[in-house]
């Protein structure tokens, strides 16, 4: 039975293995779940909670969490406690005007002498502005940075200062008695937190309770909240992006000597010229050279310039992969109707990008016509030569890397590198654009060309593995590129 690969350090998600694939699509089982509803912490519910934020994040942990204590007691010793329980900005909408003024008043005194507040009154579109205007300080010059700050830190909604805030949430629902069967277990745990119980699993049951709450609560309103987008709107119209820097070593263009590629060429040309034996057609030593040489090529240009942390090297190492797994399935099979059959396909497609130019439409500028007819017809009269359509062997490249043991290295150099030939998101997101460090843009993107990683460790593993197959059947060839 094959052993389980380990998980990468870090990683808590659910593995590739337990995705359920339908039609092609592989589905986490989050996703699977009947009627499931997608809530956003960032989007929706940060802005609701904002001065429970601004709160927590202005106080370290123990008298942020006393004030929150404090908030508690308001609500639990309150004869409308009942009401109480939801003290989002919208949730104190939704209070008589005695209660809203009694419930924002007791907030901002408890922080008094505090400007952890003031950020609320930049948005004009707070609900109940006038009344958090009358008890919360005026904001100043630090309110933009207090309010950055406490958005930072609570962006991500498993952060501490999230969970601490969730954590609030949580108990005014216990207090104003909208949440019952805890265990009592459960009910020492939430009272001494973050003191009590083993907080690896107590965070993570304050986050699913606020959450599952959040999706069933009934006195909700269907309507959509306008305020969450107003919020965010504001916050982009009035605080600049932030790039993000890239460290010294990121950007520093890694160009390898070339003196061990240029040496291993010349001795492969020369391995060539010893090794071919007649000027008949020789497909199998044309196809070991050719597909060899070909890589070679590819990893001159990258190493040309700074092109291996670009676009232009994922293109170059996805194209290298595929001629090393073409490499090692011809010599794998040694048909010599095989190796016909691969360059014959070749051939054939010359033919058919040749017969597309013949009438008027012209040929773009990176194509030589001429070149295509000639290659068309150099081994037999190109009206001999048959067109296929499909894939030269029928199967994909993923079933080539199947049957040639070479699965894993289709795993790790294929799939990404497509995505760049594709144009696909993915590759889009990661090579063109950069995250805002501004954390009240929610980190979004900013398009900003930028170095990748480096793909010629990965160029130099896979030619070198190319020139093992080829000493296999052209023996002996001892040289390799060196180990960058």
């Amino acid at each position: 039975m094959p052993r389980k690969r380990a998980k990468r350090k870090g990683s808590n998600r659910t593995p590739l293995s337990d995705h359920k694939l339908a039609k092609k699509i592989l589905t986490p089982p989050l996703a699977d779940l009947p009627a499931a509803t997608l809530t956003y912490w960032a989007n929706d519910r940060l802005p609701e909670i904002l001065w429970m934020v601004l709160i927590r994040s202005c106080y370290e942990q123990t008298c942020g969490l006393d004030i929150f204590k404090e908030i508690i007691r308001f609500v639990s010793y309150h004869e409308k406690n009942k009401e109480l329980y939801d003290l989002t900005h919208s949730g104190i909408s939704r209070l008589d005007e005695d209660l809203k003024i009694q419930t924002i008043r007791h907030i901002c005194d408890l922080t008094a002498g505090s400007n952890c507040l003031s950020p609320l009154l930049l948005f004009k579109a707070l609900p109940n502005y006038e009344i958090w205007e009358k008890y919360a300080p005026a904001p100043d010059s630090e309110s933009p940075t207090v309010l950055m700050k406490a958005v930072g830190e609570t962006l991500w909604h498993q952060s501490q200062e999230s969970t601490d805030v969730r954590w609030l949430i949580i108990m005014l629902m216990v207090s104003g008695q909208k949440l019952s069967g805890l265990s009592d277990k459960q009910i020492e745990e939430f009272l001494g937190y973050p003191k009590v119980g083993n907080q690896r699993t107590v965070r993570p049951a304050i986050r699913s309770l606020e959450l599952a709450f959040r999706r069933i609560d009934p006195t909700k309103p269907e309507e959509p909240n306008p305020w969450p987008d107003k919020f965010w709107l504001d916050c982009w119209e009035k605080t600049p992006c932030h790039p993000l820097e890239q460290s010294k070593e990121s950007t520093t263009t890694e160009i390898p000597e070339r003196e061990s590629l240029m040496d291993v060429w010349t001795h492969l040309v020369t391995h060539w010229q010893s090794s071919h034996s007649t000027t008949k057609i020789n497909e199998k030593h044309d196809a070991i050279f050719g597909l060899t040489i070909f890589a070679m090529k590819i990893a001159f240009e990258l190493w040309s310039g700074p092109h291996a942390q670009g676009i232009l090297g994922r293109l170059g190492l996805r194209s290298i992969f595929e001629a090393r797994v073409t490499l090692k399935y011809l010599i794998k099979q040694d048909d010599h109707a095989l190796w016909a059959k691969w360059r014959n396909y070749g051939t054939g497609q010359a033919k058919l990008s040749a017969l597309k130019f013949d009438d008027d439409t012209p040929a773009p500028a990176f194509i030589t016509v001429d070149d295509l007819d000639a290659i068309a017809s150099e081994d037999k009269w190109e009206e001999f030569v048959s067109i296929n359509l499909g894939s030269w062997d029928e199967s994909n490249l993923r079933d080539l890397s199947t049957k040639t043991g070479l699965k894993d290295e289709y795993d790790k150099y294929y799939a990404w590198s497509s995505s760049y030939s594709h144009g696909s998101w993915g590759a889009v997101r990661e090579s063109c654009f950069e995250t805002c460090t501004n954390p009240l843009h929610r980190l979004h993107r900013l398009p900003k060309p930028r170095w990748l990683p480096s793909v010629n460790q990965d160029v130099q593993l896979l030619i070198n593995r190319m020139l093992e197959d080829l000493e296999v059947v052209y023996p002996p060839f001892p040289h390799r590129l060196d180990a960058l």
